[in-house]
């Protein structure tokens, strides 16, 4: 066989039937068919508010005047559209419109009947109608993907419509933080030209994680999201480079591994290659060496395969001398036994069609798209050059008499084939139609076509469909040829891809002779956008031009960013690849051949820059600079401007100090051409030959030794003798080398170093800062021919143990009139000096904070099944009140759904087989009573929101019926591993009864339950009915037992409600217009008491929240809003910032009170201003509150002197405020749950092993625990080294924080428990200050201890011992 390929070609002259030529379109159209009588093609998918076209043609001829009647159906066939029409159709065919209604809801199912009344009557009905929304696309630009707190946010909005027109109607803009809170909100804003530009400033102290901005226009909704973090830029990029395969029988797996700066240049260090299977750990081959820029290796492949396998990960961590800091990259290889592979296009047809040409594509090439070129292969008795593409086109035109075949495509030892059968036809005619040389489709020309038949006729008629619909048709002229070229005129309207179906009508039998191709569009974009930099590189502070072009007039929008930002995290552009919005389709018969990608990759001192030195000077004196480089955007432009007649635009802006490249991208839109992308991006590279430059942390803590380093960067033609100067900052002292604060001159600390050309060195300047916030570092590198000064900012934080409360105020003016409130702040003794953050809060909603935080109302995970119903049941209680104040819209809903049928998934996985639910499913012994009972009332109530399946709910009610006593009362065979779920009443059987009661009467009601077991539940509650009431209320001692009951018996309307709820009344608080109760000491835990300060407004227990919540929904089941509403403002007063309460249970009953409250007392319409001013804020801050803004959460940050809040309000409604209070203390501020120790192992400068344990003090176990442990400034967690062997098999998981890391436990026992953790130092800190330790009751925070430890080595270590010898020598001499 040789090195050709051999292709043959089977036939079988008794193949099988296969389905009409038609069915090509019904994968497309919806095509509906009369014989003999017309052809109605409707689109098969339609949008709702916009119009669907349906074109009918004739088949006969007959009547030219006729009348068609359209309807759309729904999936029970009631009407949803109709419309009627008369049409000549002299010309073969006419079009009608049927407006689709904009309130149809989206799905699939629909149908659309076409009827015709004339000479010739047609009826048929299309069935698997898709209705979407979407008749527009919404696009968000933001400047960065990552920021930082204390950043400003700029973002951009843009809509267009299908064919990419730029819409001017108004936009409403959502900013969410991580927690779903709406922090700021853009209503109706109009765009200017289609553009919306807006900023969002985030606090230095806010919320970090994932944020979104969600945008609504139209019926179109669109979000994107970007994140909050502390982080530091990376300085520099790995790339991974591999080959596109290997193979066995090579000798070496080779890598090539380059490291270069954002500005070009090599990175100097050490690499590490880690070798391994792509999907597993275990086995793996590490490489270590130095690196210059660039470095390959070679490793045996008799090393690699048979230990590694031949689907091949590799890493590689590059670390830079100078600093230690990495970068890494990752690349996967497949290594294959023999280096041909063949195959056919998956775009060939399983079908061909007698008498016609049969395209056969064939790819012959190496495992990666490598082609093999310069070879042949045997077609039959032909000879052919593979052609440089590596893909063969053929043709092969099967006889008449073939019923099935099969092509055998032979190269080397590689193998294909193909089974054919044959398209059927009644009179066995064809038609086939093919783009001429594969050529592109390109709005504005025209298509050349081929179209083949296999009888003469005069003409063919044709379709093209873009998106759905009709976008032209008309009639191809044939001349009686069997085949004819023929052109296609492409439009806009057609992008991003076009249907072309061709058919025409055979007069003997009125067969339907059809075929269809699907093409996609190039060049989408009818406004044509580039952009340049008059430059490719550029110094610091240079002027530059930024050349644009775009149609006239357009308005071009240009973004620039620093590539480390890119480097970070991408993805906030717009860019080509998301301005379609659809997904491309293959199934034409056409290959379209991409060359390998390959990333651009610089070697070693590949940048070819010619720049004069920084500075000037000659001889021996030193160069001075210039100017100083402080400019440090991570955004650089953020612009735009417009075109002139020209089409051309010129933006002057002036190169940032970064050393860096900049990325620059736009986009214009135009009211004619509409939205336009730039395919390319411009590049400028801002870089002088000698610079210098600060490498900080993202922030450090007052009071410890940093040891700032100072990078000399040296591109110039020879070595250089530099001296650096660091300046003195009242903010900031330096230290010797003993940590004493010494004053090294007036002019500041000037060192000198050593660096050669084309390299790095550094100097160390040890420091003590002595402020908070940012400190201002001024610096200069100077030698006799180059000199270079840069400022930069470096956050100072404060020490101690982070702490916070806040109070909360419920402003009630829905009677009108006015409300003053005077709130006090207070701060505890041993406050850690500035570190006081105070902000206030104001959200117009009863429930605003908590539907803003309905995915994370508490910060718990939700690891079990008791856990996860915290996060379910929420949702449907405030969903219900949307519902009920006619405020639930599809963004919220679909966002409950999700959360819904996710928690409803979850929480199968904890059931057992006989019905019942418990924490861990069937890991436990027995369901608990308590836990199915919750899921029977959740699922209940949440059926009118998402799927619950019947059977689910009654096979938890067969087994807790089970549970009951012939005396009504309910036991419990289980264990709930979190009590509050149990109202803290462990042994009550009265309080247990009520709660299945409440279950089970909701189950009913909502009827929840199957047919089958009705008669058994109604007996069950009857039963617990006479169990809870009896007696009652005289022989309900517990208060919490008395409030469960009053509920439970009001909502199976006992008379004893009453009664009960007159005993209640004796026992509640009523102080200021509030009304609550709380339970003795004596019945419930206490908690923690404080050891001496207080804050102003302090929790209660959870129980407390519980009980008066079950009180509040008896209440609500009066009607009784006045007795509500006290309550409600005792209610207010207890809530957490993220709309939760204390606790779980206490969470879901007070919001399911709160909810059934807010449905009575809701007013649509209201206005209120909120004024506030503090006793040192005199200017103050107004929030106006309404029922726009309803739901956003209002936040101001206010000076940190403040130690009181006005608030004065006027207007009518009711709103929510709370200022929150955030500060650090030195010590503990209640006494210890926990008893807890900490012991530093291993200690040395280079880092340490800590060991921490702990017991609970209580006796028995406390609830899930969480221990907190915060790591000194410069050191990192290895979190595989974590031992978690002596915790009693508590230990549940680890999370990593910022300066942080969090392990999870089930319970904290009475006995000791431990865990060990390694602690590496990462970066020059020396004298460290105590961090803290924290232990806490997971469900109850106020039980908790904190204790410090610290690095013995690393707080007395001198400053050379940290620093090292080589680097802080001068320092020692000093």
């Amino acid at each position: 066989m040789g090195s050709g390929l051999q292709l043959k070609k089977f036939l079988d002259t008794q193949g099988v039937t296969m389905r009409l030529v038609l069915s090509l379109l019904l994968a497309f159209l919806g095509l509906v068919l009369a014989k003999n009588t017309y052809i109605a093609t409707v689109p098969k998918q339609i949008r709702a508010g916009s119009s669907a076209r349906i074109c009918l043609s004739a088949l006969k001829r007959g009547d030219r005047q006729v009348t068609i009647f359209v309807t759309i159906l729904d999936k029970q066939n009631g009407t949803i559209a109709t419309a009627r029409a008369q049409r000549n159709l002299r010309r073969g065919y006419g079009v009608v419109n049927i407006r689709v209604p904009g309130n149809t809801p989206a799905g699939y199912g629909y149908k659309m009947r076409v009827s015709v009344i004339g000479d010739i009557t047609f009826d048929k009905t299309a069935i698997r109608i898709q209705v979407t929304s979407k008749a527009s696309s919404i696009f968000i630009q933001t400047d960065k993907a990552v920021y930082k707190p204390g950043d400003l946010v700029q973002f951009r909005v843009v809509g267009t419509n299908s064919r990419l027109k730029v819409l001017k109607d108004p936009l409403t803009i959502y900013i969410q933080d991580p927690k779903r809170n709406r922090v700021k909100q853009f209503l109706n804003v109009r765009p200017a030209f289609g553009v919306f530009a807006g900023t969002f400033q985030l606090s230095t102290l806010t919320n970090l994680g994932r944020w979104t901005i969600r945008v609504e226009q139209k019926r179109e909704k669109n979000f994107k999201g970007f994140d909050v973090e502390r982080v530091v830029l990376p300085k520099f990029e790995v790339n991974v480079v591999l080959p596109s395969f290997e193979l066995k029988t090579d000798r070496f797996f080779k890598v090539t591994i380059n490291a270069l700066y954002t500005f070009g240049k090599p990175v100097q260090g050490d690499a590490e290659l880690t070798i391994k299977r792509r999907w597993n750990t275990k086995d793996q081959i590490v490489k270590k060496f130095k690196i210059n820029g660039k470095a390959t290796i070679r490793v045996l492949m008799s090393e690699i395969v048979p230990k590694l396998g031949t689907y091949i990960e590799v890493i590689a961590k590059v670390t830079e001398a100078i600093t230690g800091n990495s970068a890494n990259d990752t690349g996967n290889v497949i290594i294959y036994d023999t280096p041909e592979k063949l195959s056919f296009s998956s775009s060939m047809s399983s079908v061909f069609k007698p008498g016609l040409d049969y395209t056969i594509i064939i790819m012959p090439f190496r495992p990666f798209p490598q082609p093999v070129n310069r070879d042949t292969k045997v077609l039959w008795t032909r000879l052919e050059q593979i052609p440089q593409s590596g893909i063969i086109n053929l043709s092969a035109r099967f006889p008449k008499a073939a019923q099935s075949g099969s092509i055998e495509a032979f190269y080397r030892n590689s193998r294909v084939s193909k089974f054919l059968s044959r398209a059927e036809s009644p009179s066995r005619n064809y038609i086939q139609v093919e783009v001429r040389n594969n050529r592109k489709a390109q709005p504005g020309k025209r298509l050349a076509l081929v179209i083949k038949v296999t009888e003469m006729i005069r003409f063919c008629n044709y379709k093209v469909f873009s998106k759905g619909s009709l976008i032209t048709q008309g009639r191809f002229r044939m001349r009686n040829r069997k085949q004819q070229d023929q052109n296609l005129r492409i439009t806009y309207a057609m992008i991003p891809q076009a249907k072309l179906l061709i058919y025409y009508v055979r007069r003997q039998n009125g067969e339907i002779v059809a075929d269809a191709i699907t093409f996609p569009i190039e060049d989408i974009f009818n406004n044509k956008v580039s952009i340049n930099f008059n430059t490719r590189r550029a110094k610091p502070g240079d002027e530059v031009q930024v050349e644009l072009t775009a149609d006239p007039n357009s308005l071009v929008n240009v973004l620039a960013v620093d590539k480390s930002v890119l480097l970070l995290k991408s993805g906030n552009d717009i860019t080509t690849q998301n301005g379609v919005g659809v997904y491309v389709l293959t199934d034409a018969l056409l290959y379209q051949y991409n060359p390998p990608q390959s990333r651009r990759l610089g070697a070693a001192g590949e940048a070819n820059f010619r720049f004069a030195a920084d500075g000037s000077g000659a001889g021996g004196s030193l160069a001075v600079p210039t100017r100083t480089r402080k400019n440090f955007p991570e955004t650089w432009l953020w612009v735009n401007s417009t075109t002139g007649s020209d089409g051309t635009a010129t933006i002057r802006a002036t190169a940032p100090d970064t050393i860096t490249e900049w990325i620059a991208s736009a986009f214009a839109v135009n009211p004619r051409s509409g939205l336009g992308v730039a395919a390319n991006t411009a590049n400028l590279t801002t870089f002088q030959r000698f610079f210098m430059r600060f490498e900080l942390p993202f922030s450090a803590i007052r009071g410890e030794i940093i040891i700032v380093q100072v990078t000399v960067f040296n591109y110039l033609d020879q070595d250089q003798q530099v001296s650096v100067k660091l300046a003195n900052n009242v903010n900031f002292t330096f230290v010797d080398a003993n940590g004493n604060d010494f004053n090294p001159g007036s002019d500041g600390w000037t060192k000198s170093v050593f660096v050669k050309k084309n390299s790095v060195d550094s100097v160390y300047f040890p420091l003590k800062p002595t402020a908070l916030g940012k400190i201002r570092l001024d610096g200069t590198a100077r030698s006799t021919i180059g000199a270079d000064a840069v400022q930069r900012e470096f956050l100072i934080e404060a020490e101690g143990i982070k702490q916070n409360y806040n109070v909360p105020l419920l402003i009630d003016l829905r009677q009108g009139g006015r409300f003053t409130e005077t709130i006090p702040l207070s701060f505890p003794p041993n406050l850690v000096e500035d570190s006081e953050f105070i902000k206030i809060q104001v959200i117009g909603d009863l429930l605003g904070a908590t539907l803003a935080g309905l995915e994370d109302l508490l910060q718990i995970s939700y690891g079990c099944g008791e856990q996860n119903m915290i996060r379910f049941a929420p949702n449907v209680y405030v969903s219900t009140y949307l519902r009920t104040t006619n405020r639930l819209t599809n963004d919220v809903l679909n966002r409950v759904k999700n959360i819904l049928e996710g928690g409803y998934q979850r929480e199968l996985s904890y059931v057992h087989n006989d019905g019942s639910f418990s924490a861990f499913g069937n890991n436990d012994k027995s369901g608990t009573t308590w836990l199915t009972a919750f899921v029977i009332k959740s699922f209940s109530q949440a059926v009118s929101f998402t799927y619950i399946d019947i059977n689910v709910i009654t096979k938890a009610v067969q087994w807790i019926i089970k549970q009951q006593e012939t005396s009504g009362a309910f036991n419990e065979p289980g264990i709930v591993l979190h009590k509050e779920m149990q109202g803290g009443s462990v042994s009550s059987k009265r309080s247990l009864t009520a709660f299945v009661l409440i279950a089970l009467l909701e189950a009913r009601d909502n009827k929840q339950v199957s047919t089958e077991v009705q008669m058994n539940v109604t007996q069950a509650i009857n039963n617990a009915v006479g169990f809870v009431a009896n007696g009652a209320p005289a022989s309900i001692a517990n208060l919490y037992e008395l409030a469960i009951s009053f509920y439970a018996l009001s909502l199976a309307k006992h008379p004893l409600a009453d009664a009960i709820l007159t005993e209640l009344e004796k026992k509640a608080k009523v102080n200021g217009g509030e009304k609550y109760w709380t339970l003795p000491e004596t019945e419930a835990d206490k908690l923690q008491p404080w050891k001496s300060w207080r804050p102003p407004q302090t929790k209660v227990r959870a129980i407390d929240v519980e009980m008066t919540s079950y009180i509040l929904l008896g209440y609500n089941l009066k009607d009784d809003t006045d007795n509500g509403i006290r309550i409600m403002k005792w209610l207010g007063k207890q809530r957490n910032p993220r709309g939760g309460f204390i606790s779980t249970q206490d969470t879901v009953i007070a919001i399911q009170a709160l909810s059934g409250l807010g449905e009575k007392i809701y007013v649509s319409n209201f206005q209120m201003t909120v004024n506030t001013v503090g006793d040192t804020w005199p200017q103050g801050k107004t929030f106006d509150v309404n029922n726009r803004n309803a739901l956003v959460l209002q936040i101001e940050d206010i000076p940190n002197t403040v130690r009181s809040v006005s608030v004065n309000a006027n207007g009518r409604g009711l709103c929510l405020m709370e200022v929150a209070v955030y500060f650090n203390v030195n010590d503990d501020l209640r006494e210890p749950a926990f008893d807890l120790t900490t012991t530093v192992l291993d200690d040395s400068t280079k880092g340490f092993r800590l060991r921490v344990c702990f017991s609970w003090l209580r006796g028995g176990q406390s609830t899930m625990g969480m221990l907190e442990i915060s790591l000194p400034s410069g050191m990192e967690a290895d979190l595989e080294s974590i031992d978690t062997t002596n915790t009693g098999g508590q230990y549940k998981k680890v999370e990593k924080a910022f300066r942080q890391i969090n392990l999870y436990f089930d319970a904290i026992l009475s006995e000791q428990m431990c865990i060990e953790v390694d602690i590496k130092r990462v970066a020059l800190v020396a004298r460290h200050k105590p961090v803290w330790v924290k232990l806490r009751e997971y469900y109850e925070p106020s039980n908790e201890v904190v204790k410090f430890y610290q690095s013995k080595a690393l707080a007395n270590a001198t400053i050379i011992e940290v620093c090292g010898p080589n680097n802080c020598e001068e320092v020692k001499r000093r």
